[in-house]
């Protein structure tokens, strides 16, 4: 069983404020929060990637690189046990990316609602008969 483990990081950096004689000051430094999405993938007759932290629409890219490298014999999951945060657009990619096949393992109850709702909007715009 293989395992290789990427990091994804992205900076945030935002102003922080400090109080100065009794007014609020923008300080000249900035702090910086790393945001990250953890990718391990491990093969045993299946292909599992385990996703940890953060998935937003930058990580999207590189999770479909990845998709990408695997043979077709191998079954993809995603193992979305330790995620803690999806945004809006990378929700979307994971209800197309179950559409198509690859299986979403140990999605948290917030993703799962939010991946049918997502499935519901696409179906709504396609009409009754798929246009």
């Amino acid at each position: 069983m293989g395992v290789t483990i990427r990091d994804v990081k992205r900076n945030d950096p935002r102003r922080t404020g400090e109080q100065i004689d009794g007014t609020n000051q923008i300080s000249a430094h900035r702090s910086v929060i790393a945001a990250m999405l953890k990718i391990q993938r491990s093969a045993n007759g299946k292909v599992v990637f385990i996703l940890s932290g953060r998935i937003e629409a930058e990580d999207v890219v590189e999770l479909q690189r990845l998709f990408a490298l695997e043979t077709d014999d191998h079954h993809l999951v995603l193992d979305l046990k330790d995620v803690t945060l999806v945004d809006p657009d990378a929700v979307k990619f994971l209800a197309g990316w179950e559409a198509d096949g690859i299986r979403l393992q140990n999605c948290p109850p917030y993703v799962r609602e939010w991946i049918e709702r997502e499935r519901f909007r696409s179906t709504a715009r396609k009409g009754p008969r798929g246009n």
